[in-house]
């Protein structure tokens, strides 16, 4: 799932409020129904470091167990499609130097994004 790393990577920002759903569908996809006890599952780290706890391990755990029966194939079509929805889905990145400081510019169909060495949004 080319997708999955580019989430990983933060190359694709996902939103707090999407962060369980999405990583629900890509638990489905890779371990299938959640097992119980759930609380023994370990999820590897869906997101970048800086968004990885257990909150969100816990909110995973929750929208995963409304995934039971749901056929691996089918979780990955959702997930394409909930992530295809996201703001910066598609989005072609190039480096460059603004004003003395190496940047990625990401360049979409309704916008052009200029992101820091940490991938964060500089201006719009």
């Amino acid at each position: 799932m080319d997708l999955k790393c580019q989430i990983r990577r933060g190359i694709i920002q996902v939103p707090s409020s999407k962060m369980g759903i999405i990583g629900a569908h890509i638990a489905q996809v890779e371990m299938g129904d959640i097992q119980e006890p759930s609380e023994a599952m370990v999820y590897p780290p869906y997101f970048p470091h800086n968004f990885w706890n257990t909150g969100i391990t816990h909110i995973i755990r929750k929208e995963h167990r409304k995934l039971k029966g749901v056929a691996k194939r089918d979780a990955q079509s959702l997930f394409i499609m909930i992530v295809y929805e996201l703001e910066n889905y598609g989005m072609t990145y190039v480096e460059a130097i603004i004003a003395g400081e190496r940047v990625t510019v990401g360049i979409g169909a309704k916008y052009i994004r200029i992101l820091n060495k940490e991938m964060r949004c500089k201006n719009r």
